[in-house]
């Protein structure tokens, strides 16, 4: 799982790792404050070495108020006895 410790305006997000959508939808996240978001992932996804997570914001940026995501620090956990995220 990839757990992204964020503060954030109402959003909706994309989040992908190496190329592949995990999630796509409103962030799941507390309003304007500081909240933790654990996100499953498919081990299809992960690759030896190095990995990309991407957090794209797809709100339009047209709208009279700013929407925006931060993100202070993410983690990928993987389950030690399966070798899976």
């Amino acid at each position: 799982s990839a757990v992204i410790w964020v503060w954030s305006a109402w959003t909706r997000v994309k989040v992908s790792l190496n190329g592949t959508a995990v999630y796509e939808g409103a962030n799941q996240c507390v309003k304007k404050d500081w909240s933790t978001w654990e996100i499953p992932l498919n081990p299809d996804c992960l690759k030896d070495g190095q990995n990309t997570l991407t957090v794209e914001n797809l709100t339009p940026t047209y709208t009279q108020y700013q929407d925006w995501f931060a993100s202070h620090e993410v983690t990928i956990r993987v389950n030690e006895k399966e070798g899976k995220p």
